[in-house]
């Protein structure tokens, strides 16, 4: 799972961004997720097949959004309210992306989801899901 829109970062166009990384406490009722931006996903699966060498394959951007969920939230997306069947990284997934489409529905930043990037806070609102 990942997400892909066209970005020009460090002044190279890069266009897949996938979650890296998270931490999840469902004692505390939070959770953080950090998002990589790279070129293209062959070059976030590096491999034989793919022709891109491992020294290639690091991300263009190490964090390139990260979203911070707790309490209400942190159950609807990745704790005991998520959807029947849906697994820990779609849930944060889909919280990146309606925060995202949130804040561009309010024009403002700090959208109750807590998104940053410095793309903008609506950087996931028309990525496509690959």
């Amino acid at each position: 799972m990942a997400f892909k829109k066209q970005i020009t970062a460090r002044g190279v166009a890069a266009d897949y961004f996938r979650l890296v990384s998270f931490r999840w406490d469902e004692r505390a009722r939070e959770a953080s997720a950090l998002f990589s931006l790279y070129v293209d996903e062959a070059h976030a699966g590096a491999s034989k097949r793919s022709g891109v060498s491992p020294a290639e394959a690091a991300p263009l951007v190490d964090v390139a959004a990260k979203i911070r969920l707790s309490g209400d939230e942190f159950d609807r997306y990745v704790g005991k309210k998520r959807p029947e069947g849906a697994d820990i990284v779609a849930g944060f997934y889909r919280a990146a992306r309606e925060a995202c489409k949130q804040s561009k529905a309010e024009k403002k930043p700090g959208a109750a989801l807590h998104l940053v990037s410095d793309y903008g806070e609506a950087v996931f609102d028309t990525a496509a899901d690959v």
